[in-house]
């Protein structure tokens, strides 16, 4: 007797349940990213921070290779003194030049990772705010995505959105 109650209330609740109505759109986050005005800023301002970066580097690059050049066309000449000081600081110059290429790498990654958290920060408020306004239950990112119908995709609504706005970096 109780099967039956448990069965019947099963049945009339999964009944219940197959009328509820969800609306699911996708986005391409990284078409966004890629194409919107923000994103290639982001773009042009990390390519421009990377050229000045190597261009330092590279300058220290060549003294050191002077440096070593000029240590090994002096090794005749120089005591071994000398020329075991010239070494060391040679040594302490490759050092300083690679602590300096590490630390460069970590504040453009730093550099990076701060305006790409700032964009999606405005591309999760506009997709809020269409969520809200448009009564949808779930977005999906698109490469999580197997297929879809081209209507839900929401991107250039997003991508047009985000042009709208001014996102200083």
């Amino acid at each position: 007797m109780i099967k039956r109650y448990f069965y019947f209330l099963f049945f009339i609740l999964i009944g219940f349940n197959s009328y509820a109505e969800t609306t699911v759109n996708f986005v391409d986050i990284k078409f966004l990213i890629d194409q919107s005005n923000s994103g290639k800023k982001i773009n042009e301002l990390l390519i421009d921070l990377r050229k000045k970066e190597t261009s330092k580097l590279k300058k220290m690059q060549t003294n050191l290779k002077k440096q070593e050049s000029e240590i090994k066309s002096k090794n005749n000449i120089l005591s071994k003194e000398e020329l075991e000081k010239n070494i060391t600081k040679l040594k302490t110059n490759i050092n300083d030049y690679n602590n300096l290429k590490n630390k460069k790498e970590i504040e453009f990654n730093k550099k990076k990772t701060e305006y790409m958290n700032k964009l999606l920060l405005e591309i999760n408020k506009i997709m809020i705010s269409y969520i809200d306004k448009n009564s949808i239950d779930i977005v999906i990112k698109k490469e999580n995505l197997v297929t879809g119908k081209k209507e839900l995709d929401i991107t250039k609504y997003i991508l047009d959105e985000l042009n709208k706005k001014k996102i200083n970096f």
